[in-house]
């Protein structure tokens, strides 16, 4: 069967919604669906227009797309930086199961286990799919420290990207980029060639040759720093080398921008997930949210993510208000393909949500962040935050708690623990509790 593309969804909401009629219901989802996962690096929510915390911060036409056309997630969790997070989307499993507690360095201090941990490109794999990834990988030191690890550890049958981004300070930026395919790191950097552009190049190109099935993980730098201005004829207006603040948005516009072309490329029967790996860094973070609760911090504005979903089987137009994080997305694939998961994760299935958005399932979400990698146990630092309905609760090593009402207090500004909690609020600190201990039991209080 056939299903509309995206652009038609788009369209057909859009009449739909002045007429005031309800939109289509989805046709289920399709056996062995083509998938293209995204996840953007540093692209917090103040940077995507569609939810407004900043009146037009940067021009993400695809992203509103996918918010018009499929669901966009309001209470999305991820860990607050970034290689927990894509140890936890490619495994469905909290980063401590493999010693992600943070960013990796050059030393191989968390890594995935290709005997342990099975993974996307594994599922898909099993199941007949050519897989490919694309971009960033950062999941097992650096790709000179590990080579070719996205193929012979994650599993994928190519990868193509590059770390140029976070090479030595003499070599580090987006132009002049040297690339790494399967496992071969080009040995001198091409003159004029921006990372970025070049993966997207490669991506578009490899879809366009693909049949299905095929499931692709895109992965860009953009829009992590260093901020430089991406090539000019990708850009809507002219981007000037300066203040981080200025580029940004043409940052986020390629990023938004090469993502369309993926989406394009892919053709139409495609389920696209796009997320990012955590909130915007301090040195460009927006609006509301103030630096210093930003990425690499447990408050939302780290830890609450960008999530979009759209594609043959899940409703059009709509916002989620459920609690879903980054481990689900292995479980909800898993269960679109008739997979069976034979190991333990930490996810689940969300395909009642992609099949009614406006369901509220009651549930519970987890975060954390610790130094230095490796087992949780010999942290020297660590924070953790847990969600259940309007209240979050946060804990660190020296003892501090904060617990919010995110209805009423979203930036959390006034700690309910400076004064006594009312029976409601008291109730609702001890549900979390009860949730997160047996998850970090070494690190939480007595009761």
């Amino acid at each position: 069967m056939r299903y509309a593309p995206l652009a038609v969804l788009i369209a057909a909401f859009a009449f739909i919604a002045c007429e005031e009629e309800p939109l289509p219901e989805p046709e289920g989802f399709p056996e062995n669906p083509n998938v293209l996962v995204i996840l953007f690096d540093d692209l917090g929510r103040d940077w995507v227009d569609s939810y407004g915390l900043v009146p037009a911060p940067a021009k993400t036409p695809t992203l509103d797309e996918l918010a018009a056309g499929g669901i966009r997630f309001d209470a999305a969790i991820a860990p607050p930086i970034c290689s927990p997070t894509r140890y936890s989307l490619m495994t469905g499993r909290f980063g401590h199961r493999r010693g992600f507690g943070t960013a990796i360095g050059t030393a191989k201090l968390a890594c995935v286990s290709a005997a342990e941990d099975e993974t996307l490109a594994d599922m898909f794999g099993a199941a007949g799919y050519v897989t490919a990834a694309f971009g960033k990988a950062h999941l097992c030191g650096t790709e000179e420290a590990v080579p070719d690890y996205m193929r012979t550890l994650v599993g994928f049958d190519h990868y193509f990207g590059g770390m140029n981004i976070e090479n030595p300070k003499e070599t580090r930026g987006y132009w002049n980029a040297r690339i790494t395919e399967d496992g071969i790191t080009e040995p001198e950097p091409v003159p004029g060639r921006h990372l970025s552009a070049a993966v997207r190049d490669h991506a578009v190109a490899w879809l366009e040759a693909q049949e299905s099935p095929w499931f692709v993980y895109y992965a860009p730098a953009l829009p992590h720093s260093p901020y430089e201005c991406p090539p000019a004829e990708e850009l809507s207006s002219p981007c000037v080398e300066g203040d981080p603040y200025d580029i940004m948005p043409h940052m986020v516009e390629a990023a938004d921008r090469f993502a369309g072309e993926l989406i394009a490329a892919a053709g139409d029967d495609v389920i696209v997930i796009a997320i990012g790996d955590n909130g915007t860094a301090d040195s460009v973070v927006m609006g509301p949210i103030e630096p210093g609760k930003a990425k690499g911090t447990i408050y939302d504005g780290g830890a609450r993510v960008p999530f979009f979903a759209a594609g043959p089987g899940i409703v059009a137009g709509k916002a989620a208000a459920s609690y879903v994080h980054v481990v689900d997305v292995f479980p909800t694939l898993a269960e679109i393909l008739g997979h069976e998961i034979t190991g333990e994760i930490d996810g689940e299935s969300v395909t009642a949500i992609l099949e009614d958005p406006a369901e509220l399932v009651e549930r519970f979400a987890f975060t954390e962040k610790y130094t230095p990698n490796g087992p949780s146990l010999e942290a020297n630092t660590w924070d953790i935050a847990a969600w259940s309905g309007k209240h979050k609760l946060s804990l660190d090593e020296n003892g501090k708690q904060e617990f919010y009402d995110l209805e009423a207090d979203p930036f959390e500004e006034s700690n309910l623990l400076s004064s006594e909690l009312t029976p409601e609020q008291a109730a609702s600190r001890a549900e979390i509790l009860d949730f997160a201990r047996p998850l970090r039991s070494e690190w939480f209080p007595p009761r």
